[in-house]
């Protein structure tokens, strides 16, 4: 139970610093420029809209994954003859949000209630997520993250266990968004800014006032 109050709190909070944070987001963008040396000011405000921009990408894929995986799941399950199919597809849909993991766990639950009921329910669940699964994998998944970054299943895998592992059960629901923030970072500021790849920039108005932008040391000299 205080663990569960605990995780409660802790998303509530979560959702109005993420409120707060909506409201106006310039505020918060500038004064973290403030923070970083002139001549990087313009590098590092692209890579922050490089990872919004990724983000809602990423985000809107991933609702959509949800609800097809939801409804896919529920109507496979509910031919299949297993009680509350609604139920255990918004569980498997809300899942997605978990990459691997988290619809892997979602299926334990089905199988124990499709058990119950015999033979061929059983079987019948054990087809649905398969055909549901090889669905996602080779239809929507592909289509809906086209222009999402893509990470390996590995890495993908990996980075959730170690995240779970130092930020508990609450860090596995934002691994995946943490991952997409750190992935982007890289592509943003070391390959293309460091390495000097042709990684394309998010469009955007700049942050940048002239209290922001880098000057010209030969400018301020002559000020003197």
């Amino acid at each position: 139970v205080q663990g569960g109050g605990e995780l409660l709190l802790n998303s509530l909070l979560l959702l109005v610093g993420a409120a707060f944070f909506a409201a106006d987001p310039g505020i918060y963008q500038r004064g973290f420029l403030f923070l970083i040396p002139r001549g990087k000011r313009p590098a590092i405000e692209d890579a922050l809209f490089d990872v919004g921009s990724t983000l809602r990408l990423w985000l809107r894929s991933s609702l959509i994954l949800m609800t097809s995986m939801g409804v896919l799941v529920g109507v496979g399950l509910w031919i299949s003859g297993v009680p509350s199919a609604a139920a255990l597809g918004l569980l498997a849909g809300l899942s997605e949000f978990i990459p691997y993991i988290g619809p892997t766990a979602a299926m334990v639950p089905a199988l124990g209630l499709a058990a119950t009921q015999g033979t061929g329910p059983l079987i019948g669940t054990l087809v649905t997520y398969a055909v549901v699964r090889l669905i996602q994998t080779n239809f929507i998944t592909p289509y809906v993250q086209a222009r999402v970054i893509s990470i390996p299943p590995a890495i993908t895998v990996f980075a959730i266990i170690g995240i779970g592992v130092i930020f508990g059960i609450f860090g596995l629901f934002f691994s995946a968004a943490l991952l997409v923030v750190i992935f982007t970072l890289v592509r943003s500021l070391y390959l293309r800014e460091v390495l000097g790849e042709d990684i394309p920039r998010s469009r955007h108005q700049t942050l940048l006032g002239p209290d922001l932008t880098p000057t010209d040391p030969d400018e301020d000299v002559k000020k003197d």
